[in-house]
């Protein structure tokens, strides 16, 4: 399976709800976009950890992270709103949510991908649990470099295979790798947070 800089190859149909036409596409967008996500996160701690268990696929999901958007309108210095209900969004959130955590991520990752796997929500999003649990060192990796940098492009080449072995079977689509990155880390906050809940 190829990487290329812009565009993964992946075996999986993408849900409508997680992949949106207005979601950043250039570098600078995408890094305003997870600084905006990561002090939602901060702010509303507890509504986004409960938003992003919700099933991504209801409308109840796309407003709550409409809410969250709307309600922290301070985090952003753009005199209108994100319009943020997309993956990208879903996606520097949790990032947020799970590095800001003291622990070693790479530890915290192995430890969940042990445990039972979380409830997925579609094709993507089960190939990107898959990888999550099979690849927790790779993963770790990638959420924990600078978003649209050259570590990022490198540390996602890094996961085509996982991506390969997790969707097979699947209709062949195409993701590009900032949407990558987003599906594994939701799919990651997840993981973490059930198996911290099991206290595994």
């Amino acid at each position: 399976m190829i990487v290329t800089s812009y565009l993964l190859s992946l075996a999986v149909a993408l849900a409508p709800a997680q992949v949106r036409s207005s979601e950043p596409s250039t570098p600078q967008a995408r890094q305003t976009l997870y600084a905006f996500g990561a002090c939602v996160a901060d702010s509303s701690s507890a509504k986004a950890a409960e938003t992003l268990k919700m099933d991504f696929r209801t409308s109840n999901y796309r407003s709550a992270l409409l809410v969250l958007s709307n309600n922290n309108q301070r985090c952003s210095q753009r005199r209108r709103g994100f319009r943020a209900a997309g993956l990208l969004f879903a996606g520097s959130i949790a990032e947020r949510l799970i590095t800001r955590d003291a622990a070693p991520l790479k530890a915290r990752m192995a430890r969940a991908a042990a445990a039972p796997a979380t409830a997925t929500f579609s094709p993507s999003d089960a190939v990107a649990l898959c990888v999550v649990r099979a690849m927790p060192d790779e993963v770790s990796v990638l959420l924990q470099t600078p978003v649209a940098s050259d570590a990022e492009t490198q540390a996602v080449q890094g996961l085509s295979i996982g991506f390969a072995r997790c969707a097979e079977g699947q209709p062949e689509m195409r993701v590009s790798p900032d949407g990558a990155r987003a599906m594994l880390a939701t799919a990651a906050y997840r993981q973490l947070a059930a198996s911290a809940a099991q206290g595994s």
